[in-house]
């Protein structure tokens, strides 16, 4: 929902979404992908520890793969 981006939502979302990740199939780590031009989703996912793992180019677009170990 557009409307609801920029109002310091996503911290929380991601954290509950992290959470329910944990809970229902705890994973050895995580992976995500990623525009690397979306600025904002970097930092968040940044901020929860993500480092980027590798990149790749589709309908020239540059996607970012991020990784974070569990535990």
């Amino acid at each position: 929902r557009p409307a609801l981006t920029g109002q310091g939502h996503g911290r929380a979302f991601f954290k509950a979404i992290l959470a329910h990740a944990m809970s229902t199939f705890a994973p050895c780590r995580f992976r995500l992908t990623v525009a690397r031009f979306n600025n904002r989703a970097m930092r968040l996912y940044e901020g929860f520890g993500f480092t980027e793992q590798s990149r790749f180019e589709q309908h020239q677009v540059m996607y970012c793969v991020l990784v974070r170990s569990v535990g």
